[in-house]
C-alpha cells in the first residue's frame, strides 16, 4: 500500500464511523478522529504533487518518505479498528444493543500521528520539488536490429502499414502505439521499420530509443538529423521521412522534438511513437492516429512459446496440450511467454512431459522465476502510475486468476474501500 492508499483508507474509515448502527461514540471521541481527518485532508494534494514530476527523476528518497507516512497512518488505523472491534460482538443478536465506545485511549496516538504528518509535510514537499535526475541515461540513436521474428499481431501490423503507406496531406503526422510493457510495441515498430514497402516509400528513416531517462533533446535532435543523413538536406524537398520514437515516458522529453522540424519542413514527416501510457502521448495541432497493441490470443501465444523453445522444429505431439496450458497461463503477454520459454529451453528436461506438466501446474519455480525476471520491466509501469490509481491496481490482487469477475462487483468493492468515488466509477 502507498501513503495515498493508507490516507484514503483511514479517511474512509473515519467517514463511515458515524453511519454505523452498532455503536455510538461518546465523550470527545468524535473530536479526536475529526482532528485526525482534518490533518489528513491536505495530504491528498501533497502526495499528488509526485504525479506532476518527470519519470526521469529519482524517487528513492520520496518513496522512503512515502513509506514512513504510510506506516504512521497504518498504525493509527489499526489501533482505531482494533478498539472498535473489541466492543462489537462478532455474532450479533437479532436485535443487537447499541454499544457506546470511548476513544479517549487513542488520544496520544492521534497526537503522535498529527505530529508525524506535520513534521514530514515540508520534508516531503522539498524532496518532491528537488528530486535529482536518475541514472543512467537510457536513450540511443539508430536502429539496433536485427529485427526479431514477430509472431502474432499480423492484423495490427497490416493496419499500421496500410495507414503509414497511405497519402498524407499534412507535412507531419503522428502514429502512436500504446500498451502495457512487454506487449510487443517495439517489435511491431521494428517490423514496420524494416518492411520493404515502408523502406521504399520512406527513403529517410531514423530510430530513437527515448527511454525513461532520455538524453537532452538537443542531442537527440542532432542524432536524428545525422541518422537521416542531413548532408543531403537539399534533396529532402517532397521526400517522405519516418522517425520512430521508441519507449516514450514523458511528453516533455519529446515535445521539443516536434523539433524544429523546420529542418525538414520541405518533406512529409511521419513520427511513429511507442509508449506505455496513453495520456503521455497526447498531441495537439498535428494529425494523430493511435493504436493500442493488443495481447496475443491463445493460438498466437502457443505458437510463440513453441517457436522460442523448439525453434524450427515442431512442438512434439505429446507436449502440445500441456504447452497450450502453459501458454494460456502467460495471459497473452509476449514478454512473459518469451521469458518462460527461455527458462524451459535451458532445462535439461526441456523435452520431458513430466517437467512440462510441472510447469503447467506451477509445481516448480519456472513461473516464479519468470515473474522475477520481468518485474524490472513491469514495475516502473506501476511506480509511475498516478497516486489515485495505485491502490485500485493493487486491490485487483484480491481476485483469483483466470476468473471472470464482473466489473460492477469490482467497482462496488473499490467504492466500499474508499478507493473509488461515484464520479470516478461513472467515468
Amino acid at each position: 500500500m502507498t501513503a495515498y492508499g493508507a490516507m484514503s483508507s483511514l479517511m474512509n474509515t473515519i467517514n463511515n464511523i458515524p453511519h454505523c448502527s452498532r455503536f455510538t461514540l461518546i465523550g470527545g471521541s468524535q473530536q479526536i478522529i475529526q482532528v485526525v481527518y482534518k490533518e489528513l485532508e491536505p495530504w491528498q494534494e501533497i502526495l499528488e504533487r509526485l504525479d506532476k514530476t518527470s519519470p526521469s527523476k529519482s524517487r528513492k528518497k520520496v518513496n522512503a518518505l512515502d513509506g514512513r507516512v504510510k506506516e504512521a497512518i497504518w498504525k493509527f488505523e489499526d489501533s482505531l479498528e482494533s478498539l472498535l472491534t473489541q466492543h462489537i460482538p462478532s455474532q450479533p443478536e437479532t436485535l443487537p444493543e447499541i454499544v457506546s465506545i470511548d476513544l479517549q485511549s487513542l488520544q496520544n496516538e492521534a497526537r503522535s500521528l498529527i505530529k508525524t504528518l506535520k513534521d514530514m509535510e515540508k520534508e516531503y514537499i522539498y524532496e518532491v520539488e528537488n528530486m535529482p535526475q536518475d541514472e543512467p541515461i537510457s536513450s540511443s540513436i539508430g536502429f539496433l536490429g536485427p529485427n526479431p521474428k514477430m509472431i502474432g499481431l499480423s492484423d495490427q501490423f497490416q493496419k499500421l502499414k496500410t495507414d503509414l503507406l497511405g497519402h498524407s496531406w499534412f507535412w507531419i503526422r503522428f502514429h502512436h502505439l500504446v500498451g502495457t510493457a512487454g506487449v510487443g510495441k517495439t517489435t511491431l515498430a521494428m517490423q514496420i521499420y524494416q518492411d520493404p514497402e515502408i523502406q521504399s516509400k520512406f527513403e529517410y528513416r531514423a530510430w530513437v530509443t527515448i527511454g525513461r531517462v532520455p538524453q537532452p533533446t538537443t542531442q537527440i535532435l542532432r542524432g536524428i538529423l545525422e541518422d537521416l543523413d542531413d548532408s543531403f538536406a537539399e534533396r529532402w524537398k517532397g521526400q517522405y521521412f519516418l522517425i520512430v520514437l521508441d519507449d516514450v515516458w514523458d511528453i516533455h522529453s519529446w515535445g521539443i522534438m516536434e523539433f524544429d522540424f523546420i529542418y525538414i519542413r520541405e518533406g512529409f514527416v511521419t513520427v511513429l511513437l511507442t509508449a506505455r501510457h496513453r495520456k503521455l502521448v497526447d498531441t495537439t495541432g498535428y494529425m494523430r492516429y493511435e493504436d493500442e497493441v493488443r495481447f496475443l490470443n491463445e493460438e498466437e501465444s502457443m505458437e510463440l512459446l513453441c517457436d522460442k523453445v523448439f525453434g524450427d522444429e515442431i512442438c512434439p505431439p505429446q507436449l502440445e496440450k500441456v504447452a497450450a496450458k502453459i501458454a494460456k497461463h502467460c495471459e497473452g503477454l509476449p514478454l512473459l511467454i518469451v521469458t518462460v520459454a527461455a527458462i524451459i529451453s535451458i532445462s535439461e528436461h526441456n523435452r520431458d512431459p513430466v517437467y512440462w506438466n510441472d510447469v503447467a501446474e506451477r509445481r516448480n519455480s519456472v513461473f516464479r522465476d519468470a515473474y522475477n525476471q520481468i518485474s524490472e520491466v513491469l514495475f516502473p509501469s506501476y511506480d509511475y502510475l498516478p497516486q489515485h490509481l495505485k491502490m485500485p491496481f493493487l486491490f485487483m490482487g484480491v481476485f483469483p486468476l483466470d476468473y471472470n469477475t464482473p466489473p460492477s462487483k469490482i467497482i462496488i468493492m473499490l467504492m466500499a474501500e474508499g478507493l473509488l468515488s461515484s464520479y470516478e466509477s461513472e467515468r
